[in-house]
């Protein structure tokens, strides 16, 4: 499978390792597009890129412009990744897609609550924040375990032929062959 049809195509089968790789790669690209742009902001010294991304980069509407926009390709590969998986799995990807999603976004929702001027105290916005991260990590370790340590279909089925190249390809294709 070409590498664009492997990280934005939501199309066809692909095997666990190649999940966690390419998930494991896609999240070591986000965090250093984050470090680059953190060094940017604090003018290239590390002392000062420490403090930046132990206080965040700020609370501001333009921040979370920044990290939507950052997050949003990670996001559809990830999303790609899921539905691939899914479908090895012989089952259809829009749960894997829409909690892959509803899990990403999870993520970034503080920033935009915090800055419409809640009425939530600072205990409140914790309580908010940690509850958001709980769910996250709930859909987060759901889609785990599902992609990265169920086994898929062997050989073929409604989504293609096997990643493993196990059971050749799907009854159909050979009859076209021989007819």
């Amino acid at each position: 499978m070409p590498l664009k049809d492997l990280l934005f195509g939501f199309e066809g089968r692909i095997r666990r390792r190649d999940w966690w790789i390419w998930s494991i790669a896609g999240s070591l690209a986000y965090m250093a597009v984050i470090l680059v742009v953190g060094l940017v902001l604090s003018g290239g010294r590390w002392d000062e890129l420490d403090a930046l991304l132990a206080g965040g980069f700020g609370q501001s509407w333009q921040t979370a412009a920044f990290d939507f926009a950052t997050f949003l390709p990670f996001l559809w590969v990830q999303t790609a990744l899921a539905a691939k998986r899914a479908h090895d799995r012989n089952v259809g990807a829009a749960v894997a897609i829409g909690l892959t999603i509803f899990a990403g976004l999870l993520t970034l929702l503080p920033t935009p609550v915090d800055l419409l001027g809640s009425t939530l105290s600072d205990a409140d916005f914790n309580s908010l924040v940690q509850g958001l991260t709980l769910v996250s990590g709930v859909a987060s370790f759901y889609l785990l375990v599902v992609l990265g340590f169920l086994d898929g279909t062997p050989g073929p089925n409604r989504f293609g032929r096997s990643p493993k190249g196990i059971g050749g390809d799907p009854a159909d294709k050979a009859a076209e062959v021989f007819s």
